[in-house]
Parts: C-alpha cells; structure tokens; sequence
C-alpha cells in the first residue's frame, strides 16, 4: 500500500481530523524486473468503479528491485507524451 501523504496532510489540516488514512491509499503495481517495459506495467492498471470517469485510481507502479523507484500516474503520462508528441525545433 501506498499512502497518498499529500492528500492525507490536505485533509488533517484543513478538517480538523486525519480521516481514514486507508481511504487514501493506492495499491501499486509492483514490478521487480529493472528492465520490464513500461509498457507491462501500464497494462496492469486499471480504473476503479465507473470507468468513464478517466481517472486511474491506483496509478502508482513501483520498481522495486536493486535500485527501487516510484513511478506515478504523472510520470507515466510524461513519458507517453515525450513519445507521442512532436518536438518543436528551437
């Protein structure tokens, strides 16, 4: 489990009272290969509920071996958009 911490302090401080940590909890997708495609591990996320909603609950991938990272949603939509978009000449 990962704890949203930002998300859990917002909520302790502007109402007064922590709340149910588990609420803001995200389960990872763990990965142990250092040199797994990202793409393998964006094909083990998934939507939480209604998936018309777009947004990806559990959206953290963590690579978890010798060197350890924290990928985020945030990260991996980077990433796609770095291969996707066209770079503007400077």
């Amino acid at each position: 489990m990962v704890l949203d911490a930002d998300g859990f302090l917002r909520h302790a401080l502007f109402h007064g009272e922590a709340g149910n940590a588990y609420d803001l909890c995200h389960r990872p997708v763990v990965i142990h290969d250092r040199q797994a495609p990202l793409a393998q591990a964006i094909n083990r996320l998934y939507f939480e509920g209604n998936a018309r909603d777009d947004l990806i609950e559990n959206d953290i991938i963590l690579v978890w071996g010798d060197e350890r990272r924290v990928i985020t949603g945030a990260d991996t939509l980077g990433r796609l958009r770095r291969d996707i978009l066209k770079h503007r000449p400077t």
